[in-house]
């Protein structure tokens, strides 16, 4: 091959997993996805994974409090979940807060058909949260939703489903553990936990919610888990990060009370849902970018080759820089004939 073209030849690598890619590689990547938040308009796209978030987190906090108050007292729950609530503006937390507790100080009667009435308001407006997120993926991915108009919404109807349990599994274990050992008389740990536990499941669930939309979000062949932990752990900590600058933000330097006046308790929790919505994208077009890169399978199952996978990350084939292919069928250059080799004059 000819050393020019060899040089312009896209610098794609065969790790098969992120993890035992170079320096080089990795700078590369993180290059690339800067400008593919650009090209996807991703900041456009997670403002309207926000307007549906908002949409859906209060009748998702209803059922799951609903269904709680089966087993357990509602009331409890109000004073765990207090212990997270700097994770959030001041002003963003007290509108949540008033959810909550319009929910547990709710009569027994009431709680009976609010659960019937909470989860199916839950799975119609969580569900459109779910939905945006969902073709959200896609986009990152570089696909096209190939699913069936009701295989699409089943499954958006099943992971309202998940998280809804799955929030109240976590309920259970915030209210439940502490008082379990203080009942065997383990004071100091229930203490301990009861400070750090909400925080320890919070940041769990959301690492977990996040691996699970890029595996099953995006309408492609799912991937392996190495090529989503990535983005996973980078949303995670990025969201972490921003929570806390966000709300530092608010406390110190913000004007919204001052602009926005009474509404603007619902505009600081609109903002803090696109900024988690953007950190989360980002790190799904983190993930694509890392299968782009490479040229080994990426997916599950049996290897397939390129063009095979049902992946458009998978299934990239790296073009060859334009010029490399004008340089390449030009025929190299000879050296100049000696002047030995040159014809006599005719004398």
């Amino acid at each position: 091959m000819n050393d020019k073209l060899k040089h312009r030849l896209p610098l794609v690598c065969d790790a098969d997993t992120p993890w035992r890619f170079s320096r080089r590689d990795w700078l590369q990547v993180l290059k690339q996805t800067g400008l593919e938040i650009e090209k996807d308009n991703v900041a456009v796209i997670a403002a309207g994974v926000a307007f549906f978030s908002l949409l859906a987190v209060f009748p998702l906090i209803t059922a799951c409090l609903s269904i709680f108050g089966y087993f357990a007292d509602t009331a409890a729950v109000e004073q765990q979940l207090s212990t997270i609530s700097s994770l959030l503006p001041k002003e963003a937390w007290e509108i949540l807060d008033a959810q909550i507790k319009a929910v547990t100080s709710a009569p027994e009667r009431g709680l009976g058909f609010g659960i019937l009435f909470g989860i199916a308001l839950a799975l119609y407006s969580a569900g459109s949260g779910i939905r945006a997120i969902m073709r959200a993926m896609n986009v990152a991915y570089g696909e096209r939703e190939k699913r069936g108009f009701f295989q699409f919404y089943a499954l958006a109807i099943g992971l309202t489903i998940s998280v809804t349990l799955f929030m109240f599994a976590s309920l259970a274990v915030i209210v439940d553990v502490p008082a379990l050992l203080n009942f065997i008389h383990l004071e100091g740990a229930a203490q301990w936990l009861a400070q750090f536990m909400p925080w320890i499941i919070l940041i769990s669930i959301f690492a977990f919610a996040t691996a699970t939309l890029y595996r099953i979000g995006p309408s492609r062949r799912k991937a392996k888990f190495r090529w989503i932990i990535p983005g996973a752990i980078f949303a995670t900590l990025a969201w972490m990060a921003m929570s806390a600058m966000f709300s530092l933000f608010v406390a110190e330097f913000s004007t919204y009370n001052k602009t926005y006046g009474s509404l603007s308790a619902v505009i600081i929790l609109l903002v803090w849902f696109w900024l988690t919505a953007f950190v989360v994208i980002i790190g799904a077009e983190l993930n694509a970018e890392l299968e782009r890169h490479t040229c080994v399978d990426t997916t599950r199952g049996a290897k397939r080759p390129i063009g095979a996978r049902g992946a458009a990350m998978a299934d990239y084939r790296h073009p060859i820089d334009p010029k490399a292919k004008i340089e390449a069928s030009q025929p190299a250059e000879t050296a100049p004939e000696s002047d030995e080799t040159e014809q006599s004059p005719i004398v």
